[in-house]
């Protein structure tokens, strides 16, 4: 009984068409940030847009869990965008799912 309550708030998660929805919008500007990225190689601040994609994971898991001050990803090494990429997707497939609920809660409270 236990383990399927404990099921029911992951489930309600991968459910979410509202978290995927924004999870295909992230992923899909990514790569359309890092093909736009690639041209302007080199040039002073070319990686910003990703880096501002990727706040949650500079903050989260550079700057609180690996506490390196100076943590940051580069479009010159793409592999270390792989788990930038999975951690905001996460990142934005709970909010989405949070801002889910909290509307069908709102919604189901003035419905009676």
């Amino acid at each position: 009984m236990e383990a399927r309550r404990a099921a029911r708030p992951v489930k309600r998660i991968l459910r979410s068409k509202l978290g995927w929805a924004l999870v295909v919008i992230y992923v899909v500007a990514f790569i359309a940030v890092y093909y736009d990225v690639q041209e302007h190689r080199g040039t002073f601040l070319y990686d910003i847009w990703l880096d501002l994609l990727a706040v949650p994971y500079i903050l989260i898991v550079g700057r609180l869990l690996l506490g390196q001050p100076t943590f940051e990803v580069h479009a010159h090494e793409p592999w270390g965008l792989v788990p930038a990429v999975i951690f905001c997707s996460a990142f934005v497939l709970l909010v989405g799912a949070g801002l889910e609920h909290a509307v069908r809660g709102v919604l189901k409270k003035l419905r009676g």
